[in-house]
């Protein structure tokens, strides 16, 4: 005590600042090691771009009943362009982006309504770039102007809420009462959200995941698919990032780590470099995420072609393939990118340059292979009256 009490005052404030630098760093390393530590515990998901199958056959996880739907034309519901399909209440809720719409239709494929209120009004959006539907009220995400909106069913509004500076959101999902927002923003903008949610009763925005720092030179860009919905979590992806996280209740943690053994590289790319078709053999991570049952589906692109790797959570095993398919309809060709996962539905869509090719059914390759008559006259009834005019079909199938 003596000693220490004698010291010239500036040595004394020296081991002083030398204790707290001390401090600080056992601090930092704890944190540091407790969060490898959890990263360490992630389950690897292996990914062989090279070893690739022909198909993956959904037939073992669907009833074998389906819906095979032509969605009415007219020139009040022409849809340039399918990019979600949500089916509740009986209903299919159709984002369109290109057209800033929302069509409704029924259980049938019959135009009902739809949502769009393009403006800069009170009511109005500027962008339309993601959607949910809670009772019969929907929400929409605004990513230009970064505002989450809600309309009744007449399409009315119902609030109008700002979001955190900058944040695009391009993806939502409904868990609990929460809305999920997911945004792919990589990083120029400090204290910004990669994962909010919002409170649909208590009316709370919560940042869950910040986002990374990453180079200005990155290029940003949107995902297919960011959220997918599983029972009572929701699984979660962005750019630059290995991890899938796992959203329950209002906490987040991750749960796999992608690792692709070949041909993948975890940095970031500048727009040249993304769109240079001479680097197209590197794949650039997950593009899509999907669950159909104990199946984790992943999309990735791969020279060009968006691959499908299926992850079994039982055996611990995934497995990449061109496309999905259904064998007890022909082999039915059902595109990831093009599906949509909706509690127990799985929802297919088709434009009609993928229905016909030179006049001929190319969504089936072989219809031969279809054994039940009944599966049968119900293709060929929607299909024959179909011409390339007409509004995508929908594929619907219910999961076991």
């Amino acid at each position: 005590m003596y000693l220490w009490s004698s010291l010239p005052e500036k040595n004394i404030i020296m081991r002083t600042y030398t204790y707290l630098l001390i401090c600080v760093m056992i601090a930092f390393y704890s944190c540091t090691n407790k969060s490898n530590s959890n990263l360490s515990h992630l389950t690897d998901i292996i990914i062989t771009p090279s070893d690739i199958e022909p198909s993956f056959d959904i037939a073992n996880y669907i009833s074998d009943d389906f819906d095979i739907i032509a969605l009415e034309t007219n020139e009040e519901c022409l849809i340039a362009g399918i990019n979600d399909v949500i089916y509740i209440n009986e209903k299919y809720y159709i984002l369109d982006k290109q057209t800033s719409s929302i069509f409704v239709f029924d259980s049938q494929g019959k135009y009902i309504s739809k949502l769009f209120k393009k403006g800069e009004g009170p009511d109005e959006y500027t962008s339309l770039d993601a959607f949910v539907v809670i009772g019969n009220d929907i929400w929409i995400s605004d990513t230009n102007i970064r505002v989450l909106i809600g309309y009744n069913s007449n399409f009315d509004l119902i609030k109008k809420i700002n979001l955190w500076d900058k944040m695009t959101v391009n993806d939502l999902a409904v868990m609990d009462n929460y809305i999920c927002m997911a945004s792919n923003w990589s990083g120029l903008y400090d204290n910004n959200i990669q994962l909010g949610l919002y409170g649909i009763h208590n009316e709370e925005m919560k940042g869950l995941i910040y986002v990374p720092e990453i180079p200005e030179y990155a290029a940003r860009f949107t995902k297919t698919s960011q959220l997918s919905m599983s029972g009572d979590s929701c699984l979660f992806i962005y750019s630059y990032c290995d991890s899938i996280f796992q959203i329950k209740h209002d906490s987040v943690i991750p749960q796999y780590r992608i690792a692709f053994k070949e041909r993948y590289k975890d940095i970031p790319y500048s727009i040249e470099d993304y769109i240079n078709p001479d680097k197209g053999e590197i794949i650039k991570g997950i593009e899509d995420i999907k669950q159909i049952n104990n199946n984790i589906l992943l999309g990735y692109i791969d020279n060009g072609i968006f691959i499908s790797a299926v992850y079994n959570i039982d055996k611990n095993q995934s497995q990449s393939y061109s496309h999905l398919s259904h064998s007890g309809l022909g082999n039915m060709k059902i595109f990831q990118y093009a599906t949509y996962i909706n509690d127990d539905y799985i929802l297919s869509t088709y434009e009609l340059t993928e229905v016909f090719n030179d006049k001929q059914l190319s969504f089936i390759p072989d219809f031969n292979l279809i054994e039940n008559e009944e599966d049968k006259k119900k293709i060929e009834q929607v299909v024959s009256g179909l011409n390339m005019e007409s509004n995508p079909i929908l594929v619907k199938f219910k999961l076991k």
